[in-house]
């Protein structure tokens, strides 16, 4: 009994009974906002899906944020198609958030639903919070009309884009657009929007990101639905 008592003890015992648990708080938590993202057919026929994903770390920035997309039809578990995608930011901040939209590879009717997961990331260099975004009135008819500024006062930058992200009441990311501004000196760039969009949008968050620097999000609302001219006036109605 003694001779098969010290044969157990030269045995290593599995990593599983061995491992250490912790319920200590990770390091890094990136998270995606919405479970169930919104997914809707653009005019093309292609899917798409957009969402938020959110950096919950109060000190580093992240980068190269990728996520997985799945395609499925209602028969077959396996997905029709896999596409990965990576959110609208290339760097988010700490305390940050970016949206993401992601298109399928072909225009498949038999799509009907999509699931989506995050991908490894990197830590990143911070960007510096140096631009500045200003608007002017927004008018919604037929389309939505607006024009704004972005300020940049401390150095060139290029790669410069404006976005906005378009929510429903339910604050669920529905669109995302890009209004390309290419390389800016120390200056101001004045651009402008005029785009149909979603019918459930009410409002927008308006955001800039250049290869070093970034602005903080406006969040902006739709007005009503207005009409540009007045083609008829009843008065003087009796009953």
């Amino acid at each position: 009994i003694l001779s098969t008592f010290l044969i157990l003890l030269l045995v290593p015992f599995s990593q599983a009974f061995s491992q250490e648990y912790s319920d200590t708080d990770p390091t890094l938590s990136v998270s995606l906002r919405d479970e169930t993202p919104y997914v809707y057919q653009d005019s093309e026929g292609y899917t798409v899906v957009v969402g938020l994903v959110e950096n919950n770390d109060s000190k580093a920035s992240i980068t190269n944020v990728m996520i997985q997309v799945n395609f499925f039809d209602d028969f077959d578990p396996n997905p029709l198609q896999v596409v990965n995608g990576h959110t609208t930011l290339q760097v988010i901040p700490p305390n940050g958030q970016s949206p993401f939209s992601i298109r399928s590879e072909t225009a498949n009717p038999n799509i009907t639903e999509a699931s989506v997961s995050l991908l490894p990331f990197d830590i990143s260099y911070p960007k510096d919070k140096k631009l500045s975004i200003f608007y002017r009135e927004i008018f919604l008819d037929s389309s939505l009309h607006f024009s704004g500024v972005l300020q940049n006062e401390i150095a060139p930058i290029s790669n410069t884009n404006v976005y906005l992200a378009f929510y429903d009441i339910f604050e669920r990311i529905l669109r995302v657009s890009t209004i390309e501004i290419g390389d800016v000196e120390s200056n101001d760039v004045a651009f402008e929007f005029d785009e149909s969009i979603d019918s459930k949008s009410v409002g927008f968050l308006l955001f800039s990101e250049s290869d070093k620097f970034y602005s903080d999000f406006i969040d902006i609302k739709i007005p009503p639905l207005q009409l540009s001219t007045k083609l008829v006036v009843i008065s003087d109605v009796t009953v």
